[in-house]
């Protein structure tokens, strides 16, 4: 029983110090946002985050939103789904806003990097993969704002980068 209470203090204090660090974010980008006695604001913010465990029992705990990133480009949320036994590996984007004639997306065994821009609605992220994959093999949907990228896992390595059509 104590064990189990431990674990779930070392996740609350967890949670604690990422919600200290975001509410610090958050400060620093309405405070950048508010110059000369007048707000400069001219869109609304996304910043959120997402809490997941890995296949230790670890929490994963990942943010996305309105980053500082150049260029006025926000991260994506984003998701990866391992199916071991179907062998693929799922990469899930929210990218509301854009055409999927806008979107940019490449790959290598361990990573997939996006991109679209359209408008006020500009997006860009690198996902490092859970597991190894095929980047050959890649199949990407867009559809009402959600980007899916799927992928066959991979037994051996393949470094180089492959272009990936958005259907």
């Amino acid at each position: 029983m104590w064990n189990n209470r431990r674990w779930i203090h070392d996740i609350m204090d967890d949670l604690e110090s990422f919600m200290e660090e975001t509410e610090e974010e958050i400060e620093r980008v309405i405070k950048g946002f508010y110059e000369e006695g007048q707000w400069s604001l001219s869109k609304p913010l996304v910043y959120g985050f997402s809490i997941r465990f890995n296949s230790n029992g670890v929490p994963v705990i990942k943010s996305f939103g309105d980053k500082p990133l150049k260029e006025g480009f926000r991260e994506p949320f984003s998701d990866q789904l391992v199916d071991q036994q179907r062998g693929d590996l799922k990469v899930i984007l929210e990218m509301p806003g854009v055409e999927k004639s806008d979107i940019d997306v490449k790959s290598t065994e361990s990573e997939t990097t996006v991109s679209a821009a359209r408008g006020e609605a500009k997006y860009r992220t690198s996902i490092q993969h859970h597991t190894p994959v095929l980047p050959e093999t890649a199949t990407a949907t867009y559809l009402n704002g959600i980007l899916e990228v799927a992928f066959r896992l991979k037994d051996k390595a393949n470094k180089g980068f492959t272009k990936i059509k958005v259907e």
